[in-house]
């Protein structure tokens, strides 16, 4: 499944710019267009951030409550006891990200990780939960920590736990 990263000393100067205001403000209105062709060209396999920072990515995948349209986004997934974490930063930015929403109103849904797909039930987190998953997040990518400080709003923390 999913796997601690190990990131070399470019992939660490990346994740280093994308945590800054700047850097988060510079990738994040153009990164879903290029990982568009980076996951058709991997087949699936790989996104622009997974290739340039070794984080572990998963694709959410979901039905819009409203739309009934299926979605698929890529997040850094979190490695916890057999549970997969995502985090609702949305890069810092005032609102929850939309994906968000649509977990609350139908927590069933699927996560891809390469090739492998299965069934989860997400846990929006709360109280000591949250916080002792939050500090794995951060520990894994230190950016959510950047992100948190740039808004009011708490950062979900989502446990995503297989079927």
């Amino acid at each position: 499944m999913l796997k601690e990263p190990h990131p070399n000393i470019l992939q660490k100067i990346i994740i280093w710019f994308v945590r800054t205001r700047f850097g988060a403000w510079f990738i994040a209105p153009f990164i879903p267009y290029v990982d568009r062709f980076v996951i058709k060209l991997t087949r699936g396999r790989r996104t622009l951030a997974s290739l340039l920072t070794d984080l572990p990515i998963v694709f959410l995948e979901y039905t819009g409550v409203r739309s009934g349209r299926a979605y698929s986004i890529p997040l850094v997934g979190v490695p916890s006891n057999g549970n997969v974490v995502v985090i609702g930063s949305n890069w810092g930015k005032r609102n929850y990200p939309g994906w968000y929403h649509n977990i609350r109103k139908q927590p069933q849904m699927q996560v891809r990780h390469r090739r492998e797909v299965f069934a989860v039930t997400a846990h929006i987190t709360h109280g000591s939960e949250r916080e002792e998953l939050w500090q794995i997040a951060v520990g894994i990518y230190p950016g959510f920590a950047n992100y948190a400080s740039r808004t009011d709003r708490e950062i979900p923390v989502i446990k995503l736990v297989p079927e």
